[in-house]
């Protein structure tokens, strides 16, 4: 946010010799050129301006020209001749003696330092020269300089340097300083940052409320994109996120207007030159054929009169030559435009995908947290025998918990699905088995729908297969799931089959038909778009989903080397048919998978916390109740926290093998408390119990002094492995 110094300067005393009404209104012609982003207009005009001050060493035009050259460069991102023109500004300036020529000059030509934090030192001396000899003029001009060093500073980190200089800058506010880019924005702006740097929250929201009215009044886009996006941050950590909403709208009409516009004056200027260069192209063409005809008219004349007319030629051929070369620097500058207009585009992008992936991550947080307490919850319940004639339904219970947390991993990784990084998991399953599970699960919805739910499996479709049953299980499902949500008091049939391949695997054919609504040719040319959904004019809106169930189905066959076919009609119905090819898992393939399972189940079952001592520390009661419950079951004594500072007190007062930390809490996060505790020199292994990310929390553990990370919700045999690996050998507890 560094300022270039604008405005129209005291004149040196060699304005005499010049022509100084062409001069000025040429310079006021450059700088409206400047504002209006007309770029080749402002540069041409400072040229003429260099050419006509050049002659009687008119200083003051020099450097005005010079600098109006400078900032033209700058918007066009050319930082090179920019910087040499702001040199030469200068060196004008010196000569013209002129102070207020010098604050310009000094203050332009330290920008370019602060591209570089080594050069920073470099800025902060022509920044300190410029307000030196500005503030010795007193004639009212707000001092831009202050303001720079106040911004100086605060990019170096020299929060303490801040105040003394914005204080400088607001001293010199006045009536006929606000007028166009009101400096009390930049002022708000920077004290807003000062203020929030010191923990003074209240301060610092007040100055950027006042920032965002006074920028909102003077439409000022620019300042709005630059600052925009920090308010609205500042607003969201202060949990006023009605206002952040609002500033984010704000910003992001901006970002759209700003690029339609940028975009919009591209082709217009592009097509306007083009047109500008057929006309002349045309006249050029005419205006020979003309000549040529008048040529074989003369022939019989003496060759004098021949020689002129080649003459003539040779002076149109060179003027068509010279305006085909100015024309080619004018499509160089609009390629340049274009180019800074495809940059803003992308950075758009890549702005609008940092904040989905912002919004998949917490929306998969604030759906773990409560995932967490159904699934512990259904796991006691499986443990205890009072719920043993309810065994049918808990375990649809869990199995459709297990597969909402699958969709919200999905969530996080449907971006992984468009690149190869992104692995199938390949092991024996039974796909009788997992069909029937996914029947289950949607029975009570089935009879919710007053639908029933038909399924027929071919007898030579083989028991075992090996695949990525899990990715199967969610493509059926959605497929599944989509039917039934159109489909009342109807039928669905689900059909498999499979044909043997002379290469050995399985082609499993698999075919969902339902009797529903059906969709027009629009709705399935779209509905594989991501968060694309019908009409909601045309169906029930009950109906509606995160349309991204169908479009993950797309991706994940796409991975399998399978491709979905959709036939449909309105008002008859939908079918939906796929091919995957599968190898036949042999009774080897069965009996070793199955006994790493079983042998992980029984791992789960010998391991030992008995008399061991936890503390747990969530905000969150019932996920305290739910974890508490799992260790008490197995003989072990607990403690429970709800914030961090309560963990702390108690771990002084209390002994404790292990604690279960969880990161998101009010006050002081899991984070900081791990961190204060290990600064207490507190050596009690300490593993994070969080619903955040896991790849996140991989690297956020090893920094931050935590032994391990357990992701909610997670498995029982998970749960004891992770625990069992970080309590002493003894089960005893040890001392703090």
């Amino acid at each position: 946010m560094i300022l270039l110094t604008g405005g129209i300067f005291a004149q040196d005393n060699t304005i005499a010799n010049c022509d100084s009404q062409k001069l000025d209104r040429l310079y006021e012609e450059s700088m409206q050129a400047i504002n209006s982003k007309n770029y080749d207009s402002a540069i041409s005009k400072s040229l003429e301006i260099i050419k006509g001050a050049e002659k009687a060493n008119c200083y003051k035009y020099l450097h005005d020209a010079y600098r109006t050259l400078s900032v033209s460069h700058i918007d066009l991102r050319d930082t090179v001749p920019a910087k040499l023109y702001a040199n030469k500004a200068l060196s004008y300036a010196e000569l013209a003696k002129n102070d207020t020529l010098l604050v310009s000059a000094y203050n332009n030509l330290a920008t370019f330092y602060t591209y570089n934090k080594k050069d920073y030192s470099k800025a902060m001396i022509l920044y300190e020269k410029s307000l030196k000899i500005a503030s010795g003029i007193k004639d009212g001009q707000f001092l831009n300089g202050a303001l720079n060093l106040a911004e100086l500073y605060k990019m170096m980190g020299k929060y303490k340097e801040i105040p003394k200089y914005l204080n400088i800058a607001e001293g010199s506010l006045n009536e006929f300083n606000i007028q166009f880019d009101d400096p009390r924005i930049y002022l708000d702006m920077e004290w807003g940052d000062y203020y929030y740097h010191e923990d003074q929250k209240k301060l610092a929201l007040k100055h950027y409320d006042q920032a965002f009215k006074r920028v909102e009044e003077d439409s000022l886009r620019r300042l709005a994109i630059e600052f925009y996006e920090r308010y609205a941050e500042r607003l969201k950590e202060e949990n006023d996120y009605q206002k952040a909403y609002e500033v984010q709208k704000k910003l992001l009409a901006y970002e759209i207007e700003a690029t339609r516009i940028e975009n919009n004056k591209s082709l217009l200027s592009s097509k306007a030159r083009a047109d500008r260069e057929e006309l002349k192209r045309q006249q050029n063409e005419a205006k020979l054929h003309e000549q040529l005809a008048d040529q074989r008219l003369k022939r019989k004349n003496t060759e004098g009169i021949l020689l002129g007319i080649l003459l003539v030629l040779l002076l149109i051929f060179m003027g068509y030559f010279f305006m085909s070369t100015r024309s080619r620097k004018s499509l160089i500058i609009s390629l340049r435009r274009n180019n800074i207009a495809l940059k803003r585009a992308k950075e758009e992008a890549e702005r609008s995908s940092a904040a989905k992936a912002r919004f998949f991550s917490t929306l998969s947080h604030e759906m773990r947290t409560p995932l967490y307490g159904v699934t512990g919850i259904v796991s006691l319940l499986e443990n205890s025998p009072s719920f043993n004639s309810n065994r049918e339904e808990l375990s649809s219970l869990k199995f459709s918990a297990n597969h909402l947390l699958d969709i919200i991993n999905d969530l996080l990784d449907i971006s992984k699905l468009d690149n190869e990084t992104f692995e199938l998991q390949n092991r024996p399953f039974n796909l009788r088995n997992l069909i029937k599970e996914i029947v289950n699960s949607l029975d009570q919805y089935a009879i919710d729908q007053r639908s029933l739910i038909h399924l027929e499996v071919s007898p030579s479709v083989p028991n075992y297969l090996i695949g990525d049953s899990r990715r199967l299980s969610q493509v059926l499902l959605n497929i599944l799931s989509n039917s039934m949500k159109f489909t009342k008091n109807g039928d669905i049939w689900i059909k498999i089959d499979s044909t043997k391949l002379e290469s050995g695997p399985y082609t499993i054919n698999f075919s969902i038909e339902d009797n529903g609504m059906g969709m027009d040719e629009k709705s399935q040319s779209v509905i594989f778009n991501e968060f694309s959904q019908l009409d909601s004019e045309s169906y029930d809106p009950d109906r509606m989903g995160t349309g991204l169930g169908l479009p993950i189905v797309k991706k994940i066959l796409e991975k399998m080397k399978s491709t979905i076919h959709l036939e449909s009609e309105k008002d008859s119905g939908t079918h939906f048919e796929f091919n995957i090819d599968f190898e036949e898992a042999t009774l080897l393939d069965v009996i070793d998978f199955s006994s790493s399972q079983k042998s992980k189940s029984q791992k789960n079952k010998e391991y030992n916390i008995s008399g061991s001592s936890f503390l747990i520390v969530d905000d969150n009661k019932i996920n305290r109740m739910v974890t508490s419950k799992i260790l008490k079951e197995r003989g072990a004594k607990t403690g429970e926290a709800a914030s961090g500072e309560e963990a702390i007190e108690k771990i002084k007062l209390n002994k404790y093998d292990l604690i279960l930390m969880d990161i998101n809490m009010p006050g002081m996060n899991g984070f900081e408390t791990t961190q204060a505790l290990r600064e207490q020199h507190i050596k009690v292994p300490i593993i994070a119990l969080t619903a955040a990310d896991a790849s996140y929390m991989e690297k956020m553990v090893k920094t931050h002094g935590m032994n391990g990370a357990i992701i909610k919700p997670y498995s029982m045999e998970e749960f004891m492995r992770v625990i069992s690996q970080h309590l002493p050998s003894d089960t005893k507890t040890i001392s703090i």
